[in-house]
């Protein structure tokens, strides 16, 4: 994991994953990494920091999955991609955007 990005559960290795809006993982269970290469400490809902910048993002603003794990301002527009809310953006910060992540548990596919 590395921290302030998005990962999903593995249930098959037993352990949490970065992951993309391009993978079928974006359809499962996902959380936010407090900490780099530590797999126990993933928030699955409440206000996190990410590792993104969000000074052009106005506050309240919906935020999706991106690629690597990233925290996106606007929904991914590649075909077969996931476009999936991970939250709101609750501060402008220019290096570690504070948003609430309570990702949606629908989802749909770009064409």
């Amino acid at each position: 994991t590395i921290k302030g990005q998005v990962c999903f559960w593995s249930g098959t290795q037993g352990l949490w994953r970065r992951v993309s809006s391009g993978s079928f993982n974006a359809t499962k269970l996902l959380g936010l990494a407090r900490d780099t290469n530590s797999a126990d400490r993933v928030v699955r809902r409440g206000v996190v920091r990410t590792d993104q910048d969000f000074s052009a993002v106005a506050i309240g603003s919906p935020l999706y999955l991106g690629t690597a794990g990233i925290v996106s301002p606007t929904a991914p527009t590649t075909a077969n991609s996931y476009e999936r809310v991970l939250g709101w953006s609750l501060d402008q910060n220019a290096t570690a955007g504070l948003m609430f992540f309570s990702p949606d548990v629908n989802f749909k596919t770009v064409s």
